[in-house]
């Protein structure tokens, strides 16, 4: 489970020479803290000590968190700079040696991520912690309005009111207040944008067409396709209208519920225990009450049985249909007669099984409002869940451990349980690493 820790950033102030008015007063020692774990634990050479703060300028903190509020909020990772200087804190800058602590999203939970410093010997400071420590998103939403308004209390005792932050701040709480305003916000986040960024002005059309998409899988969709979203809708449209392959799955409903009671009840503990499973916990309770209900036993499933439990042919499962290849895996939901169809975008015979159990996961655990089941690369927590149960719905971990029978499995064993399972190398690395028999560093080279 996530974390069940507050989070929380404190500060004590200190005198200050800083030439600014602010950093004047906002200067202090900083520590910020998840649970028992200082994030900020550095290593004082000057001093020869270990203390859990460093020095900085409040306010310079509080601003930035305030300015990247919604994308903080809201993003995903991304492997660019404009998100790097959006989420993680070096990037403030202004003089101060600020750690390297980024705040990653998936839209339930933060993970803070906290790297120890990498630096010359003549440096006086040295961060030592190296974690990663997922929280749930209130938590964390929780800690950053405790600090900024803590911040805004002390330059206005000290004399600073109606500073720039403060303004910044009630703006964005009269934000949070609005539904309407927050979800347009929320929107401009996923697409990787700052508030009020001329470039979101696509997102009106999208906003209108949200009924038929669902709410939810619009999200996904302007979080892996920006600006392109648009277009990618069309594009999906037709190849709905002309070439989706339509499931036909028997006495799928009562399993769909089961599921989807579980994943509630799994929500409401989360909230009254301040906790948060990770989507790849709920992802594989999913799949092993698929595998159960179709009874498919333990091991590999072959493309017969899969296609026979879908309704659909094996050719589907096998070969893309090139004239109208899909830009995206998707699923097709009719709200009205209750039909599902997909389209595929993988083109690997490997790759278009794992991203068929990926949208009979999503259609599993999305409502009847979600009427396109998109399945992108974004690192969503409803992605997560996708390709988590297409992991263990195709390659439960149990059977790939007592498969490989051996602690250090090696390229061989990796290739050799690919070929047993039905599913990509990358596939048995990841679960392999996702479950610490493998160093992270190894997926690196694909």
């Amino acid at each position: 489970m996530s974390s069940p820790f507050a989070f929380d950033i404190q500060f004590s102030p200190r005198e200050s020479a800083a030439r600014d008015a602010l950093d004047r007063v906002a200067e202090a020692e900083i520590g910020i803290v998840a649970g028992d774990l200082c994030l900020t634990e550095l290593e004082d050479r000057m001093a020869k000590t270990v203390r859990p703060t460093f020095r900085a300028s409040t306010y310079r903190l509080a601003f930035w968190l305030a300015e990247n509020w919604w994308r903080l909020c809201w993003e995903p990772e991304a492997d660019h700079l404009d998100w790097q200087l959006s989420h993680n804190l070096a990037a403030i800058g202004a003089g101060y040696l600020w750690p390297s602590l980024t705040f990653i999203s998936d839209g339930e939970a933060v993970t803070l991520r906290m790297r120890s410093s990498t630096v010359a010997a003549t440096e006086d400071i040295r961060y030592l912690v190296q974690q990663d420590l997922r929280i749930s998103l209130d938590a964390w939403v929780n800690g950053i309005d405790r600090f900024i308004g803590a911040v805004i209390e002390r330059m206005r005792t000290s004399g600073h009111k109606d500073t720039e932050l403060e303004a910044l701040w009630n703006e964005i709480q009269e934000e949070r207040r609005d539904a309407q305003t927050a979800r347009w916000r929320k929107l401009e986040a996923l697409a990787g944008l700052d508030p009020g960024a001329e470039s979101g002005a696509f997102l009106d059309s999208l906003l209108a067409r949200q009924s038929e998409i669902g709410p939810s899988g619009l999200e996904e969709l302007i979080a892996a396709c920006k600006d392109a979203t648009q277009a990618t809708l069309s594009r999906l449209a037709n190849i709905r209208e002309h070439s989706a392959s339509r499931l036909a799955m028997p006495n799928l409903e009562p399993l769909r519920q089961r599921i989807q009671e579980e994943l509630n009840r799994q929500r409401v503990s989360s909230v009254l225990t301040e906790t948060q499973e990770p989507p790849w916990q709920r992802a594989y309770q999913a799949a092993d009450a698929v595998r159960d209900d179709w009874a498919f036993g333990s091991g590999a499933i072959s493309n017969t049985q899969l296609a026979e439990a879908l309704g659909a042919e094996q050719q589907l499962l096998l070969t893309p249909n090139a004239p109208t290849s899909s830009p995206i895996s998707a699923g097709f939901r009719d709200k009205h007669s209750g039909q599902f169809a997909i389209a595929i975008g993988a083109r690997a015979p490997t790759g278009r099984r794992f991203a068929v159990a990926r949208l009979l996961g999503d259609y599993l655990a999305t409502t009847d409002a979600e009427c396109l089941l998109p399945a992108t690369a974004t690192k969503t927590a409803r992605q997560k869940f996708q390709r988590a149960f297409a992991q263990q719905l195709l390659c439960p971990v149990e059977d790939l451990k007592a498969f490989l029978d051996t602690e250090h499995p090696t390229d061989d064993h990796i290739e050799e349980a690919a070929a047993e399972f039905d599913v990509s190398p990358l596939l048995i690395k990841t679960t392999l690493v996702n479950q610490g028999w493998l160093g992270r560093e190894l997926l690196q080279a694909f």
